[in-house]
């Protein structure tokens, strides 16, 4: 850190601009010959010596040692060693000299008192400008504080007002810190424990690319009529003529490529794969949590089935929550052979099944709809599971609704979440710019 030192008198007067460098503990000053003064980290220069002036005199180097700084620019009495005597100089000012030039170079009390004053006047600029510094960036650091707090405040009322009369839960995790920012009936989501459904998808496609069992270049047509172990699993997304690449067939939410595609893993490396993405095992965001469950596939069928959600694989709202959230920190690690995953993901929203989730902001969003069926009776559950913005996520939801009639309901109740988060999004990076 380098101090300004206004000036150091000699009997001459001449006034010369200079600074010190300080570090932690200590304060070197460094005093040179005029010729080299600018280019020296730091100087105090005797401007009024003739051997100075005339550009002769050899380098003298003083050493402080600083014990102690008080707020009131008061320094603590310092000692050098003891090589230039002058007993009423250090009397008065506490500073002794290191002078590898003849005695005179340095003139006595006046440059030793001048250059004790300065000292001190610099230290207490320093010590008002650091609590200067520290005042502006506690300003900053608490207008920043609110502003989130304001930001936060207002996704927890968008996620209450989004699932106002409706069973179930919302959880929205900030991705950085991986803590709950707003949520709907938290302890449901800690405690409910059902079927993902399609939102497991994604988990199934990282899987398969991670092993190398597919990449981006598998294609496959949709047979659209699926029907495995008495589960009826008609595809219902568009018709098309092209054969789905592992993007569009998660885009489309396609049962058809899905579950021909997970008979290339064992049933341990995706029971595996489950569980390393955090799945059977509780996530510390809240008290009292259940835990889902991960089973071993003991047939093709079971496994085909365990790949899309609809058996072997039971799991928490918060522990699916957790789990986009890893998506999110890994979408932004920008691995080549999980951009598939990120890019259905992505046009799940744009394009579709999870379009409804789109807001009407310009932000992307990227995410995947599920509807699993419920253990308790002949109806199914909706799930939507997601992150935003797309390309750089800050946030990842996931959305519960107990009875939903399909993903496209969860997903609508993402939108609105998403639709707050974006306008929020929009106002700190505008404020941001006017900052700057």
């Amino acid at each position: 850190m380098l101090l300004p030192i206004r000036r150091f008198c000699g009997s001459g007067g001449r006034v010369v601009e200079g600074s010190a460098v300080a570090r932690p503990g200590r304060v070197l000053l460094f005093v040179t010959n005029r010729r080299s003064f600018d280019s020296v980290p730091a100087c105090l220069a005797n401007a009024a010596s003739q051997k100075e002036r005339a550009g002769t005199a050899r380098r003298m180097t003083i050493v402080i040692k600083r014990k102690g700084l008080a707020i009131n620019g008061h320094v603590a009495r310092t000692d050098l060693a003891p090589t230039y005597s002058d007993s009423h100089t250090r009397r008065k000012s506490g500073y002794r000299f290191v002078d590898s030039c003849r005695t005179g170079f340095i003139s006595g009390e006046s440059a030793s008192a001048v250059a004790w004053r300065d000292y001190n006047l610099t230290m207490f600029r320093m010590n008002l400008a650091g609590w200067r510094l520290v005042v502006a960036l506690a300003i900053a650091v608490s207008s920043h504080t609110a502003a989130a707090q304001a930001a936060d405040s207002e996704l927890q009322s968008a996620v209450s007002r989004a699932m106002a009369d409706r069973r179930g839960t919302a959880v929205v995790l900030d991705v950085h810190t991986g803590r709950v920012i707003a949520s709907s009936h938290l302890d449901v989501a800690a405690r409910r424990v059902v079927t993902p459904g399609s939102s497991i998808k994604p988990f199934t496609l990282m899987a398969l690319l991670e092993s190398g069992k597919i990449n981006a270049q598998t294609a496959l047509m949709c047979k659209r009529s699926v029907a495995i172990a008495g589960h009826k699993l008609d595809c219902s997304h568009p018709q098309t003529s092209e054969p789905l690449d592992p993007a569009t067939a998660l885009a489309y939410s396609c049962n058809s490529y899905f579950t021909t595609v997970a008979l290339r893993l064992s049933p341990s490396q995706l029971r595996d794969s489950f569980l390393r993405g955090g799945f059977g095992s509780p996530t510390s965001l809240a008290s009292d949590e259940a835990a889902g469950t991960v089973a071993l596939a003991g047939s093709p069928q079971q496994l085909q089935l365990q790949a899309i959600g609809e058996w072997g694989i039971r799991v928490t709202p918060l522990e699916l929550a957790k789990a986009y959230r890893n998506l999110a920190l890994a979408r932004s690690k920008h691995e080549p052979t999980l951009e598939p995953l990120f890019a259905g993901l992505q046009e799940s929203v744009a394009y579709g099944m999870g379009h409804a989730a789109q807001p009407a902001a310009s932000m992307k969003v990227a995410g995947k709809t599920g509807t699993a069926p419920a253990e308790e009776g002949s109806w199914t559950h909706a799930w939507f599971g997601g992150y935003a913005p797309a390309a750089n996520p800050e946030i990842a939801l996931v959305v519960f609704l107990e009875k939903g009639h399909g993903g496209n309901e969860a997903a609508w109740v993402a939108k609105q979440i998403f639709a707050s988060f974006a306008d929020d999004h929009v106002a700190n990076t505008a404020a941001k710019g006017a900052e700057r």
